[in-house]
Order: structure tokens, then C-alpha cells, then sequence
């Protein structure tokens, strides 16, 4: 069974704030639970207290890249996935990260969409 979205929650990992908090409006206004991060290392500390349902990680990250805070994250337990605009980067993803990324062209509603699609299936108990 699914969880209703109103206890689904999402950390939303992007350097550059002006899209974090469009792409953050989109998922709140579709009733998830959003935590905001700027770097990797807010990243990991949000995800160990508030273990969200799903990490969405910009994959252009420039002081560490998406791909690597992904993989510490899938290390940790975290369900994760990389968004990115980038058709070279979704065209030919990193190493172990195949399957994780969602190609969304900077509208904060398709970001939305694609992680309504995601958390469909999201298991009723929480990631212990």
C-alpha cells in the first residue's frame, strides 16, 4: 500500500537555491513534506534526522557531484535518484547510478510529476 503524500517526504538537493525553492514549491503545493539542501554535506546530515522517503539530488552539483553524494547516500540506505537537464549526463549516467536519473527540463511540475510516479509504490513502514 502506498503512503498518502501528505507522509511522504522528499530532501531536495541543489547548489543553486533560486531552483531548489521552485522545484521545493512544486512538490509542496503536491502535498509532499520537503527538506532543502544546498550541499552534500547538509545532504547527509538531513538524511540521517529526517530519513526521507526519497532524495532527489541535482546531478551538476559543483563542490561535490550529484553522483557521488548519491552513492554515499545508496550507501547509507537512502532511496535516491539524480535530476538533471543534462541529456549527456542522463544519456551516459555515472557508474552504478543507471536507472536513477530523471531527465526533467527545469520545470519544477515535471520534477513533481516524475516523483509522484516514483512514490506510488513506497511501502507503508518507513525506512528503519
Amino acid at each position: 500500500m502506498a503512503l498518502p503524500l501528505t507522509q511522504c517526504s522528499v530532501l531536495l538537493v541543489d547548489d543553486e537555491p533560486l531552483i531548489l525553492d521552485l522545484y521545493a514549491a512544486a512538490l509542496r503545493q503536491r502535498g509532499f513534506t520537503v527538506h532543502l539542501a544546498t550541499d552534500a554535506a547538509t545532504a547527509r546530515a538531513i538524511n540521517e534526522r529526517a530519513r526521507p522517503n526519497v532524495t532527489c539530488i541535482d546531478g551538476c552539483m559543483i563542490n561535490e557531484s550529484g553522483a557521488n553524494l548519491a552513492r554515499r547516500l545508496i550507501d547509507a540506505g537512502a532511496r535516491v535518484v539524480l535530476f538533471t537537464n543534462d541529456q549527456a549526463l542522463y544519456d551516459h549516467p555515472p557508474a552504478g547510478l543507471a536507472g536513477r536519473l530523471i531527465k526533467v527540463n527545469t520545470r519544477p511540475a515535471e520534477l513533481a510529476d516524475r516523483l509522484l510516479e516514483i512514490l506510488a509504490g513506497v511501502e507503508t513502514s518507513r525506512r528503519k
